[in-house]
């Protein structure tokens, strides 16, 4: 009897201290402790009856701690992944960066955000904060803060602890006073919303306090007449719009007051004959769209007037014949990069001078074909548009594209700016900035959040248009264009 009274007393020690078992060896019931498959610490917390209950830790592989927070019926993750199972989230959570710091602090109900979230740098400093009703973390905006369930008041901080912006939200959706404000205090623009549409009238602000731009919208279109100017006061663009449209001839100005651009539109279609000066009056291009197709010659000069290029165009499309010269009025010997794709043809010069490594990487994947036969795998409208991966080439997979390559990497030759139309190499997150060897991004306007980040090497002289019309095409949840856009060919030539 006391042998079994002593078996039966470390029966019931044992499961104080530790988790009940089913059968299939899964924790059933008690204390919870995880690990990574190195051994390192992943997670504790408590099981009852099989489900997630009570306060639960997480932590990175390194050690420190990622998220903490309480389940009320949550369901275990055991891969050997930092995954937080959403089922159950319930209560007040904190989450830290790598560092230590905090995150973000907010409390959730049936798994879902809820009342009052703070943000903070990693540097713990307040970020932004705002109220939740409902939210599920998705749509993260700007500053990479879920936006889907905002409701009430929401206000942004720069790091000096100054406002940046101001915005009220009802049932996830702009609705009212939006603000913005420079790093000085002074106020950047205000519009109004209403139910996520931009409604009546909207102004920004320089610096200064002079007038930057005054736009009128009606249900989230733009209606009337939109002006933009300097902070000296010149006058920068004029457009009118109706029905959100751009309708008649728009103007636009350098700040020395020198014509920039005159176009004209149709019902939101541009027609006629669309021409850009430079800053010191000489032409810098010219070219006839018809319903918003280029069609005929083209043509583009340096800022001296020498001429840079004539390229004839047939419904939008680059046809073979392109002559460049030189400033000095000679036939162009630089070497170029056209590629023709299946939706259209771009040609790109590459930055010898400044990035050599990258630009004779690019140069001879184009010589070699290398690109040929390989997908734009990812459009994000009014950022880039990304291809260059080999394993784009099976597009009945794409679960795996964007993470391929052709087995080197590039040292980085960081420097140059993202402007409108210039191409970027692509990256993985490594210490010292390497590229793909043939990845590469086309920046769909100008992106100076990207600078210092990543290797400029060369820009599209002809055939942007092509670029924004990638632009357009619906994608999937990945950014993965639906309808394939395939390079087709690539050369190297001065004139094609």
């Amino acid at each position: 009897m006391k042998h079994i009274l002593i078996s039966i007393t470390l029966a019931l020690l044992m499961m104080s201290c530790s988790a009940f078992l089913s059968s299939e060896g899964k924790v059933t019931d008690g204390p919870y402790t995880g690990y990574f498959d190195d051994g390192t610490l992943k997670q504790t917390g408590l099981i009852k009856r099989g489900e997630m209950q009570g306060s639960w830790k997480f932590y990175y592989p390194d050690g420190n701690l990622y998220a903490e927070g309480f389940y009320r019926n949550g369901a275990l993750d055991t891969r050997d992944t930092l995954v937080l199972p959403e089922q159950g989230r319930i209560g007040k959570w904190t989450f830290y960066y790598a560092g230590g710091s905090i995150k973000k602090v907010g409390s959730y109900e049936d798994e879902l955000m809820m009342g009052l979230w703070h943000f903070y740098t990693e540097g713990g400093v307040l970020d932004g904060k705002g109220k939740y009703h409902g939210g599920d973390g998705s749509q993260l905006g700007a500053s990479g803060v879920p936006m889907h369930g905002r409701d009430g008041d929401w206000s942004f901080y720069y790091p000096n602890g100054k406002l940046r912006s101001f915005y009220e939200f009802l049932e996830g959706e702009l609705h009212g006073i939006s603000l913005s404000y420079f790093e000085s205090g002074n106020l950047r623009s205000e519009s109004f919303y209403e139910h996520g549409a931009q409604d009546s009238s909207s102004y920004g602000l320089h610096d200064s306090g002079n007038l930057w731009y005054r736009v009128n919208y009606e249900d989230g279109d733009r209606i009337g007449s939109q002006e933009e100017w300097y902070d000296n006061g010149q006058a920068s663009s004029t457009w009118t719009f109706v029905d959100g449209q751009p309708q008649g001839k728009q103007f636009g100005w350098f700040e020395n007051g020198q014509m920039m651009y005159v176009r004209a539109f149709d019902q939101g279609k541009e027609k006629g004959v669309y021409q850009a000066w430079h800053m010191n009056g000489n032409l810098e291009f010219e070219k006839t769209l018809i319903d918003g197709v280029v069609n005929g010659i083209s043509k583009a000069w340096y800022e001296n007037g020498q001429l840079k290029y004539t390229v004839d165009y047939i419904d939008g499309e680059i046809q073979k014949d392109i002559t460049f010269w030189d400033e000095a009025g000679n036939i162009s010997t630089e070497a170029l990069v056209k590629v023709e794709t299946s939706h259209g043809t771009f040609v790109v010069d590459v930055y010898e001078d400044d990035t050599p490594l990258h630009a004779e990487n690019f140069k001879q994947l184009a010589a070699d074909s290398a690109l040929n036969g390989i997908y734009f795998h990812r459009i994000i409208t009014d950022f880039v548009v990304q291809g260059g991966d080999p394993l784009t080439r099976d597009n009945e997979d794409r679960s795996d594209d964007g993470t391929g390559g052709i087995g080197v990497e590039i040292k980085a030759e960081i420097g140059l700016p993202h402007l409108r139309g210039t191409l970027g190499a692509a990256r993985d997150n490594n210490p010292e900035k390497l590229s793909s060897g043939s990845q590469f991004y086309i920046c769909l306007k100008d992106l100076p959040q990207l600078d210092d980040n990543y290797t400029v090497f060369g820009e599209v002289v002809l055939g942007m248009e092509v670029i924004d019309r990638m632009a357009t095409f619906e994608t999937d949840d990945a950014n993965n264009p639906i309808e394939p856009i395939t390079i087709i060919s690539t050369e190297v030539a001065s004139s094609f």
